[in-house]
């Protein structure tokens, strides 16, 4: 299966470059492994503005993100600290 495309928001984008080269890698490795599988469990749904939306907790940061299989793309909605969520 060819992968999906990936797409941040760009709040997403702005809180990655904060972080430091560890977690940013891990976070970033996350996306990649998404792209070439987006059926890989996440931890939980959350419903955010009508979107059925996985949360997967990496490290002290939660990813939400909305996969369209029709479309073949992922999006990154948002980035946040895991006990924000």
């Amino acid at each position: 299966m060819p992968p999906y495309h990936i797409y941040l928001q760009k709040r997403v984008y702005d809180v990655l470059a904060a972080l430091g080269r560890s977690e940013r890698s891990h976070i970033l490795a996350f996306f990649h492994n998404l792209g070439a599988d987006p059926f890989q469990a996440h931890d939980y749904h959350e419903s955010v503005e009508g979107f059925d939306v996985c949360v997967k907790v990496i490290g002290r940061h939660a990813v939400l993100y909305h996969v369209d299989h029709a479309a073949k793309e992922i999006k990154i909605a948002d980035l946040r600290l895991a006990d924000h969520v």
